[in-house]
């Protein structure tokens, strides 16, 4: 079950239906039932989707700002290794 969740949260289509229909789930699910303990499962996986992508979009921005930095005007970034 969870290696199918985790499947199925790389979409980030199902990410956003799942975040946006978090409050009719907390509303309609009765505590310690087998429905509730899996949406509670597919919750924290969205959660660590959602914190790790959230953290390659504050690491991106950060690039880019550091990139148009006056600091780092006119500097070329050295040449990525090649891998052989």
């Amino acid at each position: 079950m969870i290696s199918n969740l985790r499947y199925l949260f790389a979409s980030p289509k199902i990410r956003a239906f799942w975040g946006d229909t978090r409050d009719g789930r907390h509303t309609i699910y009765v505590d310690n039932t087998a429905e509730a303990t899996f949406a509670s499962a597919a919750d924290e996986i969205w959660r660590e989707y959602e914190a790790v992508l959230s953290w390659g979009h504050v690491r991106d921005k950060t690039s880019l700002e550091d990139e148009a930095s006056p600091a780092t005007a006119g500097r070329s970034r050295p040449p990525a290794e090649s891998r052989e």
